[in-house]
């Protein structure tokens, strides 16, 4: 995806390889969200034993965060992991509106998620009712999410000279 993202942008700059340092902070918050939460740690509560409420409030809030925080990462000179990053750089590059962009994204790599899935395994696996209402949700609510930022918050980069770096 990233080679892809370079050849859209007709351009490499080493500051792109930064998204994957967002990944691996990225993977260092869920592992540490492990160790506090025992819920969120499959060693210590194995897959499908909790109550489905809580698993649901669980997916519910978890979508609300992460919608929120790339909403966040898509405003600020940082960039968010390659995926993200992707629609974030390809959305402004070609002047597509980033919700819209982001939900055409996201179902159409479910889709190709799907079609892996019945190739490679025969079955569905890894692919749940969690993982389609996060495919048609997440770039409406990072959209939604966007809209409240720039409504009661003004994003201006505190090291300027620093910031000019990071423009796609």
């Amino acid at each position: 995806m990233f080679v892809v993202f370079c050849i859209l942008m007709k351009k490499v700059r080493l500051v792109y390889f930064s998204s994957f340092v967002s990944g691996l902070i990225y993977g260092a918050v869920l592992d540490f969200w492990q160790i506090v939460i025992p819920h969120f740690n499959p060693d210590v509560t194995p897959v499908g034993t909790l109550p489905v409420a809580l698993r649901a409030v669980y997916f519910i809030v978890g979508m609300l965060l992460t919608s929120f925080t790339i909403a966040v990462l898509f405003r600020v000179y940082l960039y968010p992991q390659v995926y993200d990053f992707f629609v974030k750089g390809i959305s402004e590059r070609f002047g597509i509106r980033q919700s819209r962009f982001k939900t055409a994204f996201d179902i159409s790599f479910l889709i190709i998620s799907v079609v892996m899935s019945l190739v490679l395994f025969d079955g569905f696996v890894g692919i749940g009712v969690g993982t389609l209402v996060m495919a048609v949700c997440n770039g409406t609510l990072i959209g939604l999410f966007g809209k409240f930022l720039d409504k009661f918050f003004t994003f201006e980069p505190r090291f300027k000279k620093f910031s000019k770096y990071f423009e796609i």
